[in-house]
């Protein structure tokens, strides 16, 4: 499975600086590209981990964000997921001004009305490393 790339409202691709907040927000399509509305859903994780160690971020491995966890759904199947401060950390080895790939893994399941659904997708968050000033 490729991640796709978190992009802003403008199509840019996303970076955010060690330690800043940012929100995600995610709409769920079925096989058929159908939005699945909130009611549908069964269960939503999230899991965040630095992409080449698999190192997992601030705890949050397979943690609910169904309307919990910092996670939102509205009633169209909308995830807003407000990533804090501790989620935007540098886990490996990085020089001042260059990015850690940063991957969030949303898994969620649904009822389609005849059986349950799983599906999952991955993002790919930059995080950039900053100068800790002495």
């Amino acid at each position: 499975m490729s991640a796709t790339q978190i992009k802003d409202a403008s199509n840019r691709v996303v970076t955010v600086q060690s330690g800043e907040s940012c929100d995600v927000v995610v709409t769920f399509h079925d096989n058929a590209g159908t939005a699945i509305a909130k009611a549908s859903l069964l269960t939503l994780t999230a899991t965040l981990y630095e992409e080449s160690t698999a190192d997992v971020i601030n705890t949050r491995n397979a943690q609910s964000v169904l309307d919990a966890n910092d996670g939102t759904v509205a009633s169209n199947g909308t995830l807003t997921l407000r990533l804090g401060p501790s989620d935007a950390v540098i886990v490996g080895t990085v020089d001042v001004g260059d990015t850690e790939r940063h991957v969030l893994r949303l898994t969620w399941t649904w009822n389609d009305g005849v059986a349950v659904r799983t599906g999952v997708d991955e993002w790919v968050l930059l995080v950039e490393k900053m100068a800790s000033p002495a």
